[in-house]
């Protein structure tokens, strides 16, 4: 699922079958769309909101059990 390492393994291994897993398929496409989302909150929001969405990329990416109460 990078650019870089298909290229060099089609040129290098030409006979070799590229498969992605699951794991690797489902957290990329979770990691774009949330970014898309926040992105896209961000631009509508008010200037006056936008600090509050700085920094909660790591919180919406996360999993509840592993995050911490403040």
């Amino acid at each position: 699922m990078w650019d870089p390492y298909e290229a060099a393994v089609r040129r290098w291994c030409p006979q070799a079958e590229i498969v992605y897993d699951p794991f690797h398929i489902i957290s990329a496409y979770g990691r774009e769309v949330v970014d898309a989302v926040r992105v896209a909150e961000i631009k509508k929001a008010e200037e006056k909101h936008k600090g509050a969405y700085k920094g909660t990329r790591y919180i919406l990416l996360s999993n509840r059990e592993n995050l911490k109460d403040w």
